[in-house]
């Protein structure tokens, strides 16, 4: 039989053969959560599903394993672990010159050791690995190991369909989340899994604060080093964009997301379930969205993109996949990104691109081009007008929201350090209108290692506060840097913004779903995440 590997495509980068193969540094990760060295949940699992990144490693065309019981050697390729002087064969899944994905068979001594890469006879130069007894990772829709999750909504036995904005998980219904790195197995790893939950602490934890135990964590029986978690969705939770996360003996995974609807399959959120309806009747949906920041003169400073306005479109199956473009923390919830240069990661799925016409700013502080520079940090309160030409897709439109006086933060009052082993409460006040939330958006960076994490919460603004669970606080790194303002390691931004059913801005020609959400930021703070 074809064994269905999940193959993240857009890694792939063919490079010519070379006489010895090359492993990058750093490039062996978990083949679902991509999670890199340094971060916490880092490792390979016993038992688990990895990739290995490099150069010269396979045959220039992918080949697959076809059939059970799994080999050591594929197409020519073959991978060596070493931990504490022993050394195990790894069992390849595919293989082709710059990319083998392979289980690593369970009874491989957990600590830190060596992998080589063997093709043709040739061997790659050593490099560092780590094996763990559990690392799990969430496969993800735009395999990049964040964005909306792999799962399923289980309705009988011939009938799971993928979870996505427009076939949301009821509450009360079983869904069948997908990863790996569970834990090791009794048994060859070679041969079809055993049925059964793993004997380790699993959790479920949805939105960054409830925690579902599964009634089944283990392998998939019909697939090696794939693992299964199903569980029932709670009855007090709901949105497009939850975030779903496991924590396995007390590791967090990488956080995905996916939709729950108490009112039928078409999630409601930042999308109407009539925009929902569209976009799967047409295949497209065209989406503007216009930012600008507010707030008082700060220090340290902190950059702003106040002024910016994007149309695009995107297809159901960008819908699907994307996850960053449209995406909005459903209320109350919280979730954890790779930290990116530009404080959210490149999504691998884009939109295309809708051509508007010449977009002029009408603001407190004058008017402005798109292509003026920004005064200041932030622009101040007040009436803000976006109006543009006539454009080669987009008719000319004016849109405008009146933004109010900034909030203020009460709690933490300028925090030097924020631990990550226990809840973070945030308080504020001047946040009095129903329609507005506060954003709690948070980064801890490991600079020696150059990685860190994001992660944004969302509270109901007149509420006056909101805690961070720590569940999503350790899946930061320790900040580790040179702790300057210019650029620290780790920051806390607190800002308010107008719920997405109150930002909505439709009336642009040419769009369907439109959004105009000033934020207004009000708290800034530099902690050293601990």
């Amino acid at each position: 039989m074809r064994l269905p590997w999940l193959i993240p495509a857009a890694l792939f980068a063919v490079s010519p053969l070379l006489a010895q193969p090359v492993v990058n540094q750093g490039g062996v990760l978990n083949a679902a959560s991509f999670t890199r060295d340094g971060l916490p949940g880092d490792g390979i699992a016993q038992g688990g599903m990895f990739v290995v990144f490099g150069q010269g490693m396979g045959p220039a065309s992918l080949v697959q394993a076809e059939s059970i019981p799994l080999t050591t050697e594929l197409a020519g390729t073959s991978i060596e672990i070493t931990v504490a002087g022993q050394s195990v064969q790894a069992l390849p899944l595919f293989t082709f010159t710059g990319q083998i994905a392979a289980v690593l068979p369970s009874n491989t001594p957990v600590g830190p050791g060596t992998l080589t890469v063997t093709f043709n006879g040739q061997t790659s130069a050593p490099v560092a690995v780590k094996v763990t007894q559990n690392a799990f990772g969430i496969f993800t829709r735009n395999q990049a190991g964040y964005g909306p999750a792999i799962l399923q909504n289980f309705i009988s036995q011939t009938e799971a369909p993928l979870n996505t904005l427009v076939q949301a998980a009821q509450p009360g219904q079983v869904v069948i989340l997908w990863g790996t790195g569970l834990g090791p197995i009794d048994g060859d790893d070679a041969q079809l899994p055993p049925v059964g939950s793993l004997p380790f602490d699993v959790e479920v934890i949805l939105g960054g604060r409830e925690i579902v135990t599964p009634f089944y964590a283990g392998r998939s029986p019909q697939f090696p080093g794939i693992d299964q978690v199903n569980f029932t969705i709670p009855a007090n939770l709901e949105g497009c964009y939850v975030s779903v996360a496991v924590r396995v003996n007390g590791v967090v995974s990488n956080f995905g997301m996916l939709s729950i609807s108490g009112a039928g399959r078409h999630c409601s959120g930042p999308f109407t379930p009539e925009q929902m309806m569209l976009a799967e009747s047409s295949g497209r949906l065209r989406v503007g969205a216009a930012t600008v920041t507010t707030g008082p003169e700060v220090e340290p400073e902190v950059e702003s993109e106040a002024g910016d306005y994007s149309l695009a479109q995107l297809t159901s199956s960008t819908l699907t996949f994307i996850g960053f473009e449209t995406h909005i923390t459903p209320l109350g919830t919280c979730t954890v990104w790779p930290a990116g240069d530009d404080f959210f990661p490149v999504d691998p799925v884009e939109p295309i691109e809708l051509l508007g016409g010449d977009l002029t700013f009408t603001t407190p502080a004058g008017t402005l081009t798109e292509n003026d520079e920004l005064p200041g940090n932030f622009f101040p309160p007040g009436l803000f007008t976006i109006r543009s030409t006539a454009g080669p897709q987009i008719g000319a439109f004016e849109i405008s929201t009146t933004i109010p006086p900034p909030g203020t933060l009460n709690a933490p009052d300028e925090p030097e350090r924020i631990s990550r082993s226990q809840d973070l409460t945030v308080r504020w006040s001047g946040v009095t209108a129903a329609d507005q939330m506060v954003l709690l958006l948070g980064r801890s960076d490991d600079q020696t290692r150059g990685v860190g994490r994001t992660f944004v919460c969302s509270a109901d603004g007149p509420s006056g506060q909101f805690t961070v669970p720590s569940a999503v606080l350790q899946s930061l790194p320790p900040s580790v840097g040179t702790g300057t303002d210019e650029n620290a390691p780790g920051f806390l931004l607190v800002g308010s913004t107008p719920r997405p059913e109150t930002a909505r801005a439709d009336q642009v020609p040419g769009i369907d779903a439109g959004f105009f959400a000033p934020i207004q930021l009000f708290g800034v703070a530099m902690p050293d995440y601990e």
